[in-house]
């Protein structure tokens, strides 16, 4: 009875008289709705940790990913949140090796983000490998923007997480290694992580047709890929491993071409996209196409939801209004550096995006005023707008009706627009009230003033 009594009063004294597992259900209640990002769960969390020492214990339960930057106490984040399934490094600066080697055993990492660093941690994963059960757990691994990734790093990837799901190793800054022994790490990569659903590889000088092939036939679960700055894919090539991987969602690839400049796009390449049933985002970014892919994707009635022809060449306006009259599900959309594209083409192409939620026509120097005014009508749900180096600002106020407000807009980009002025800032904070970005650098018009 008397240690009842006792911890009856303790709970008292922390938490108003309830203990931590009753606290926990109801956080959870809180932190734990479906419609809440990482980021609006965390500050959830944070400000119910400020509420009493009780709260702070039972809320750093609850905190599964963390970010961890510049030089922070290396033991810190792990001593108070026991539960960690997700940590992210690109932005820590101090040792990664003895970091990930103070991982404690305890920890059980389902996602690991290891970018931005000058070198390849490999002591520090042999330590956690050791120690933790992260080689049978971990299904997310991000080394992006590494200054220097060797075909020995590589072969440890593959090797120590089998269960890899998504693996992203793009861009390194420098490739280590003879080029014979660094094809043999990329290719040991497609037979050992036979599980990925999410891959890229982009920026890898040596991954070329042949390895994309086998990574279509030996990824079984394989959806989305990211291949952009390959030099060495073929048009051929690329279709080749299509037809062995049709459950791909998610395409996204640029600059293929041959050894003495770009291939043409050939019919075999064209028919490959139309066997991918499920795509849902296309990325073509800097590369040569045609209307006639264009035309040929719309045929196939495929539920886009992403298009991004950014800086794309030899298509016309034809094949983009071709696609995009019948693409009703699009919800994002790149045309950037489109320059044939003008006011009276935006119009109507407007019409059939009334799903779309965000826009890029930056580069678009025909587009004015009236362009924007037509984005902002005919697609209700436009949460975000990128005009950037276009001629926003001619006349602006001639098409603004004062009795409406345009509530979903949060952010716009639109610097070097030369016409824009000060009177057009004071328009914008009347027309999106809720606008939590605005982009005008470069605008030679706007005053500090306005």
């Amino acid at each position: 009875m008397g240690e009842e009594r006792m911890g009856s009063r303790k709970r008292i004294a922390g938490g108003g008289g309830l203990p931590d597992d009753c606290w926990e259900y109801v956080l959870s209640k809180i932190v734990n709705k479906e419609n809440l990002s990482v980021d609006e769960r965390n500050n959830y969390l944070e400000t119910l940790s400020l509420v009493s020492k009780q709260f702070l214990s039972v809320s750093n339960r609850f905190l599964y990913s963390f970010k961890l930057i510049y030089n922070q106490n290396l033991y810190r984040p792990f001593q108070r949140f026991q539960n960690l399934t997700s940590l992210d490094l690109s932005s820590f600066r101090g040792d990664l090796n003895a970091l990930l080697s103070r991982i404690p055993a305890s920890i059980t990492l389902t996602s690991l983000n290891l970018s931005n660093h000058t070198t390849f941690p490999v002591l520090g994963l042999q330590t956690l490998l050791k120690k933790t059960t992260t080689k049978s757990t971990l299904t997310s691994l991000t080394c992006s923007n590494m200054a220097s990734l060797c075909h020995t790093h590589i072969s440890l990837i593959a090797d120590s997480f089998p269960f890899l799901q998504q693996l992203d190793i793009s861009f390194p800054k420098t490739i280590s290694g003879n080029a014979h022994a660094y094809y043999n790490a990329l290719q040991l990569l497609t037979q050992k992580l036979s599980k990925l659903r999410n891959v890229n590889l982009s920026g890898h000088s040596y991954f070329n047709d042949s390895l994309f092939f086998q990574l279509c036939v030996n990824c079984k679960f394989l959806q989305q890929v990211f291949m952009f700055d390959c030099q060495f894919l073929t048009h051929d090539g690329i279709a080749s491993a299509i037809y062995q991987r049709p459950t791909l969602n998610s395409f996204s690839v640029s600059n293929f071409q041959e050894a003495n400049g770009f291939n043409k796009i050939t019919p075999y390449f064209v028919d490959s996209f139309g066997t991918l049933k499920g795509l849902t985002c296309l990325d073509f970014s800097f590369s040569r196409i045609s209307d006639l892919m264009l035309c040929s994707l719309a045929l196939e009635s495929l539920p886009l939801n992403k298009l991004v022809l950014h800086g794309c060449l030899d298509y016309t306006y034809y094949g983009i209004y071709y696609l995009l009259s019948r693409s009703r599900f699009l919800q994002h959309l790149d045309l950037q550096f489109a320059t044939f594209l003008n006011d009276q083409g935006i119009t109507d192409l407007s019409v059939y995006l009334a799903d779309l939620v965000s826009i890029n026509l930056s580069g678009c120097h025909q587009l004015t005023n009236s362009a924007f005014f037509a984005l902002l009508r005919n697609c209700p749900l436009l949460t975000e707008i990128r005009m950037e180096s276009a001629d926003i600002g001619k006349s602006l106020s001639v098409d603004l009706d004062l009795d409406f407000v345009y509530n979903q807009v949060k952010s716009l980009y639109l610097a070097d627009n030369p016409r824009l002025k000060d009177e057009d800032i004071n328009m914008f904070a009347l027309m999106f009230p809720n606008m939590q970005l605005l982009d005008v650098h470069r605008c030679n018009s706007i005053s500090q003033i306005g």
